[in-house]
């Protein structure tokens, strides 16, 4: 293998040869890349650019979006997450921050027979201006906490990365098992990026990328190599296109070496005059033309919250309905609840529903993944569930088919409860295919109402009036006869209420 100091005069001759300034790449792994490794099985290990991990994901496209007044970020962070799961007993994870609030522990723990057993922790330390200096990893055993695998980061006085370096544990002592080394040009932008081993006593080089920007300082072109023992190889080529906003309109892929470059995958992408993206258009290289492959378009509201996306792919000469999704937010932007579907020749079926409930914060305390079974949803898969907090300026994402998150007690103080004899309400399925549960626990007996109501506050349906006992109650909602939309089950004793709201989609 060549050493890392041979790659410095590869970098600078392929400097010179490119006559441009560089830059880091944009590198993004794609939520749907089994599809294309089935396809092209010579494409197996370079990232994908821009954005290949959206497609109906479209909790990464609304993450960065919120609607909140400066006065009412509070900076709040998890305390705990508990998530259950179909493959694994229920897991807990307690999370520590520093004064400055960024992350010091993670401690995991699983349950074992009703008990709660530390598993993992993952820690960290950061210099005085919160850049992280290093991550540790470690697995109880035995009563005490083992050192497994830690992470070194190091930068330039001017907070820039320089390098990462990656150690395992063994036999009492840190050994070196990869890292990863960053250049800079005298602006400070990156100009390379080598992948590291270590061999015995040195470092190798296994992989690289250099960057050019174009001429407004954005990234135009990303070159990667791989070395195969012998030679560079595995070559590729990244270009990138925008428009006056700062929007990536096309990336390309091309393979080859450094004399010939033959196209091999595109992207096209259109926005409207807020930069939210509507459309993206992938594309393959076949012979002498673009050959179009998949599509996506996407809708928003008044707030720009995605509200649907539409999966397409293109056969025999037209676009085909493949996937779609449809999207709920509070008034952060924070995801409600997201329904996904596939066609099935001539119509829509569903396949998976997340859904979430929020505190007056704007924190998901709670989420659940549901999967069709053809005639309900079940909680029998895992999926992705996101928990947003701190008004949707953050996020934690778990594997699992439900989620418990909690916050310091400050984030619900003052909160007034209007029917503290009911407690646990919750709604499921929700978004609701013309049916749903109401599940509540009534702290003592009562006279309780339950009505249903439109968005204009028109009372539509009486789902129970009557006393009901101490302890959980459920009661099925039929809204078959309703027409799609928003709408609120009110539980009422006295002059004192509590609703939660109800999506009906069928």
């Amino acid at each position: 293998m060549k050493k890392i100091y041979i790659l410095t005069t590869i970098y600078f001759s392929f400097a010179i040869f490119l006559g441009l300034p560089l830059v880091q790449a944009q590198n993004e792994y794609p939520a749907q890349k089994k599809n294309f490794q089935s396809q092209y099985a010579n494409f197996t290990s370079i990232p994908l650019p821009v954005h290949f991990m959206e497609r109906l994901n479209t909790q990464l496209l609304s993450t960065s979006k919120h609607s909140l007044k400066s006065t009412e970020i509070e900076n709040i962070k998890i305390d705990t997450a508990v998530v259950y799961s179909v493959l694994n007993n229920p897991q807990r994870s307690i999370y520590t921050y520093t004064n400055t609030g960024n992350r010091s522990a993670t401690q995991t723990q699983n349950q074992k027979n009703g008990v709660w057993v530390m598993s993992t922790m993952d820690s960290a330390t950061y210099d005085s201006v919160g850049d992280l200096l290093m991550d540790t990893w470690r697995n109880w055993v035995s009563g005490a906490w083992v050192n497994t695998t830690r992470k070194i980061f190091t930068y330039s006085s001017n907070r820039n990365l320089l390098a990462t370096a990656g150690q395992m544990w063994q036999n009492g002592n840190w050994i070196n098992t990869d890292s990863n080394v960053y250049s800079y040009d005298s602006q400070w932008n990156k100009v390379a990026y080598y992948e590291n081993e270590w061999n015995s006593n040195s470092w190798d080089v296994k992989a690289y990328e250099v960057y050019a920007y174009d001429s407004t300082g954005r990234l135009s072109t990303t070159y990667r190599y791989i070395w195969n023992d012998t030679t560079w190889d595995n070559q590729q080529k990244y270009s990138f296109t925008y428009d006056t906003s700062g929007n990536v309109i096309t990336s390309t892929i091309e393979n080859g070496n450094r004399q010939q470059w033959t196209n091999f995958y595109q992207e096209t992408h259109s926005y409207d005059l807020a930069n939210n993206m509507l459309s993206y258009i992938g594309k393959f290289w076949s012979d002498t033309a673009w050959a179009n492959s998949e599509k996506y378009t996407y809708t928003y509201n008044s707030s720009g919250y995605i509200t649907s996306g539409l999966g397409e792919v293109w056969v025999n000469g037209a676009w085909v309905n493949s996937e779609k999704g449809q999207y709920y937010h509070n008034q952060y932007g924070g995801i409600e609840s997201a329904l996904t579907q596939k066609w099935k020749g001539t119509s829509w079926a569903d396949t998976t529903l997340s859904q979430y409930v929020f505190d007056q914060g704007g924190n998901a305390t709670l989420g659940d993944y549901y999967s069709w079974n053809g005639q309900a949803w079940d909680q029998n898969q895992d999926g992705v569930i996101q928990v947003s907090y701190n008004y949707n300026l953050d996020q934690a994402y778990f594997t699992g088919y439900h989620v418990d998150a909690y916050y310091p007690k400050s984030v619900t103080a003052g909160i007034h409860d209007m029917l503290s004899d009911v407690s646990g309400l919750s709604c499921g399925p929700n978004p609701a295919p013309g049916m749903t549960s109401m599940i509540f626990n009534l702290k003592n007996s009562a006279t309780i109402q339950i009505y249903l109501y439109n968005l204009d506050g028109e009372r539509i349906q009486t789902i129970y009036s009557g006393e009901l006992n101490q302890g959980e109650h459920r009661f099925k909602v039929n809204m078959q006869g309703l027409s799609n939309g928003i709408y609120f089950a009110v539980i009422a004793s006295g002059n004192q209420t509590k609703s939660i709201k109800i999506i009906n989609i069928h």
